[in-house]
């Protein structure tokens, strides 16, 4: 079980993820289905994985120096979890949880200032110019260049977590439109369902120092 908490704490601090509300003057909401590849790098770690996505909702993989981690999210529901299938146990927590560290699904109620057109991974995408909180002592400021329909292919900028900032890289590659099978966004029904609350969440905390 420690372990498995392990994992948790650090994946958790280094998740992304995607889908949301979009307002005027933010980026175009998520309205696509598609599975991708995808490099990730926070700071100094590179993440690698894959994601497989429909219209918010998400199943993304993240190769750490632990193994090849799970996680599924709904935005739609407003929880995210941690898919541990060695321990049969989903660790659940809520989208705007402190332990999620930088979430790039927040930066689609940032305002985004559009800088032009491009082609990237094949799709056209506008580049954004984006700048401001995301929730409190939580800031973003960089490019994301975005499909007209929501697809975020590229991220490069800088977020700050209460007076901490790093770097934050994200590139999506192998991009294939089309239908998801919808029992991928769903917690497997084998599984154990634990929220991480109370003293489950000091418990990470301290893990992740």
């Amino acid at each position: 079980m420690q372990s498995c908490l392990r994992f948790s704490a650090f994946l958790l601090a280094a998740l992304v993820f995607f889908g949301g509300p979009a307002r005027a003057a933010t980026l175009p909401a998520p309205a696509d289905s598609y599975a991708a590849d995808v490099a990730l790098d926070v700071g100094s770690t590179h993440l690698p994985g894959t994601v497989r996505h429909d219209r918010g909702r998400e199943l993304r993989t993240i190769d750490t120096n632990y193994g090849r981690q799970t996680f599924l999210v709904r935005p739609d529901r407003g929880r995210a979890w941690l898919l541990q299938a060695g321990f049969g146990v989903a660790l659940e927590v809520e989208l705007n949880a402190p332990e999620l560290g930088v979430d790039l699904n927040r930066l689609y109620r940032i305002e985004a200032t559009p800088r032009g057109r491009e082609t990237i991974a094949g799709l056209p995408v506008t580049r954004y110019r984006l700048a401001g909180e995301v929730v409190k002592n939580s800031r973003f400021e960089g490019d994301v260049w975005a499909t007209d329909s929501g697809i975020l292919v590229k991220i490069d900028g800088t977020a700050t977590d209460a007076g901490r900032a790093q770097p934050v890289r994200m590139l999506l590659a192998n991009i294939k439109r089309g239908p998801q099978d919808p029992n991928l966004f769903e917690v497997p029904a084998n599984m154990n369902v634990m929220k991480v609350d109370g003293a489950m969440r000091e418990m990470l905390r301290g893990l992740g120092r």
